[in-house]
């Protein structure tokens, strides 16, 4: 629970079960919490992808389900501009290269300036910005970054080799934290102008939410070479 970019409460989720096992609970005590204080929800925000494919269907289906329960809109976030979010800089640092584990040898890659990742209105333009490249690629990027002390380097631990992981910051995945920032980011220019065209495109109705999965998965990669 954040307002605006202040977090207010929190629950780790997946720790010691399935998040699925455990998100219907985490919701309810989320919900328990602004009866509490008096409070309610705004809006919904959650990371769309890319990522897991189950772990996306739930999350997408549970911000979809939550939103429409409660009539409240939805902010849809890419996964690794969140993750980028949420990750902590140094001062000197200009730019963020960041992945996520795509497995079957590739990656998820996304970079983004530090500019970008603060501000406003730019953050709708570059919120889908992600790529999918190899193995071998994305060794090369790291090797290619970590030379250079205005670029951070940060992603799933998975996929970092031995010799680059002590010049990165290793994340395991985007946190809610990180995607409520950027929601509240791609906001903070038009949620007083409800009016303004590029309104409609930071804010979703729930029905209108869908999965970033970037690519195919296995089976529809088998499916599509028959």
């Amino acid at each position: 629970i954040l307002d605006g970019e202040n977090s207010l409460w929190g629950r780790p989720v997946g720790e010691n079960a399935s998040a699925a096992s455990e998100i219907g609970t985490a919701v309810r005590e989320a919900l328990a919490w602004f009866g509490n204080h008096g409070r309610q929800a705004d809006l919904i925000s959650v990371a769309v992808g890319p990522g897991s494919f189950t772990g996306i269907r739930i999350a997408v289906t549970t911000a979809k389900t939550l939103a429409y329960a409660l009539i409240r809109p939805v902010v849809p976030v890419g996964s690794l501009i969140a993750s980028a979010a949420s990750t902590a800089l140094e001062p000197h640092v200009s730019r963020v290269v960041v992945c996520l584990n795509a497995y079957r040898h590739q990656v998820f890659a996304a970079q983004f300036e530090v500019d970008e990742l603060r501000g406003a209105d730019s953050l709708r333009d570059c919120n889908h910005r992600v790529e999918t490249t190899t193995r071998s690629d994305w060794d090369r990027l790291v090797h290619d970054s970590t030379g250079s002390p205005t670029v951070a380097v940060t992603g799933d631990p998975s996929i970092f080799s031995t010799e680059s992981a002590g010049r990165t910051s290793p994340r395991q995945s985007a946190d809610a934290v990180g995607v409520g920032r950027i929601a509240s980011r791609m906001l903070a220019n038009h949620a007083k102008n409800l009016a303004d065209p590029a309104f409609s495109e930071v804010v979703s109705d729930a029905f209108s939410v869908s999965a970033r999965y970037v690519k195919l998965s296995a089976a529809e990669e088998k499916a599509a070479a028959r």
